[in-house]
């Protein structure tokens, strides 16, 4: 494959890439909107890898990557030479909506934690704010302690709403046999984006969910009378787990509702996620305070 093919009428370095909105992307990788057949290939062969799921199987594949590009959808990649390591897409709501939903973004196993996916989510900041976007909403499995801490942390994204069953059943290889429960992220663009700062005093804050030295998940009693913190504990890998001790995994995710659950019926939400890996939940009204 040449660096220019499927790309007509433009300057591309990457094969499939279209105009570039690369925003602080690591040395050596472009990130640029993917308009092309060939782009949209190497999109379906990239998350069928990091999924365990055929291209037709997708719940993004290739028919409905063209459809996303022709409503005037944000669809990137990122490119390490000829090499797809990343993409992202997201499509807007009802005409004239202020707000974009990201439906899936992903980065290759071997690029993760290279900015790759924050370089990402930077270019689809970028392109929103092009379009007059207000936020960019996407979720997450509040489980999964590196994606926490790169929402919170590393993008200052908010979290408006715990959604129990947010998925119906899935059946890829990250998910299967779970229950698909989803932290729903606000990114606000007119704020700075992260890296948002850990607020201090999370070692003295109430547990509300703790996990004992053998990883077993431990719900503690707490009191939010007077509170201004607690924290809310995650599993160190829950994706490995799930492969080696499902039904403690089951254990973290039912806890897990039923505290998140309390949580945000009772006006707390997460800002943040401490070095220990836990959640950082305070009121509602000083998260929408809280320094981003």
């Amino acid at each position: 494959m040449t660096a220019a093919d499927g790309v007509t009428g433009r300057s591309a370095t990457a094969g499939g890439a279209g105009a570039s909105v690369s925003v602080g992307a690591p040395e050596g990788v472009r990130i640029g909107v993917i308009d092309t057949h060939v782009g949209r290939a190497q999109v379906t062969e990239l998350f069928g890898a990091i999924w365990g799921m055929t291209a037709t199987a997708l719940p993004v594949n290739g028919d409905l990557l063209v459809a996303l590009t022709h409503s005037g959808a944000c669809v990137l990649g990122a490119w390490r030479g000829d090499r797809l390591i990343g993409a992202a897409v997201a499509a807007a709501g009802a005409p004239h909506a202020d707000t974009l939903y990201s439906i899936v973004a992903g980065v290759a196993a071997d690029e993760a934690g290279s900015g790759v996916g924050r370089a990402l989510k930077l270019a689809q900041r970028h392109w929103g704010l092009a379009r007059r976007v207000r936020a960019i909403e996407w979720s997450y499995d509040p489980l999964v302690r590196r994606n926490a801490h790169f929402n919170l942390n590393r993008l200052g994204a908010g979290v408006r709403a715990f959604v129990p069953d947010y998925y119906p059943p899935m059946d890829d290889e990250v998910n299967r046999g779970d229950l698909p429960d989803r932290f729903v992220c606000e990114w606000i663009l007119a704020d700075k984006p992260g890296p948002r700062a850990v607020p201090a005093g999370t070692l003295q804050a109430q547990p509300a969910l703790g996990a004992t030295p053998s990883g077993e998940p431990v719900r503690t009693a707490y009191d939010l009378t007077g509170a201004t913190m607690v924290t809310v504990a995650t599993p160190a890998d829950v994706e490995t787990l799930r492969r080696t001790d499902h039904a403690c995994a089951l254990r973290w995710r039912s806890l897990m509702r039923v505290v998140a659950t309390e949580l945000f019926e009772s006006g707390w939400r997460p800002v943040a996620v401490d070095a220990g890996g836990r959640y950082v939940f305070v009121p509602a009204a000083l998260a929408a305070r809280a320094p981003r």
